[in-house]
């Protein structure tokens, strides 16, 4: 822990920041799917939490899949060390 360094989003018209649930990845990653289904694309990017999908896997079988939530941030921008930032 005394190598990890603080770092403060550096203010700016462009940043953007999108919190998206990664188990809609995750269930894509699990099933091998060769491309991502348009609902689940969409459920990711808007950050829709829980959902339930039916989803044919790599084998062929459609199956009913079921999301659970974990959040995670993505962060367009500037990062700075803190001990370095300006203002």
């Amino acid at each position: 822990m005394s190598t990890l360094k603080e770092f403060k989003l550096q203010n700016s018209p462009f940043t953007r920041i999108v919190r998206v649930n990664m188990e809609h990845i995750s269930l894509a990653r699990t099933l091998n799917l060769k491309c991502f289904p348009t609902q689940v694309f969409t459920s990711y990017w808007r950050g829709i939490g829980n959902d339930d999908y039916q989803l044919q896997g790599s084998d062929g079988v459609v199956r009913c899949n079921h999301v659970e939530t974990i959040w995670e941030y993505l962060v367009d921008g500037i990062l700075v060390r803190a001990d370095r930032a300006v203002g």
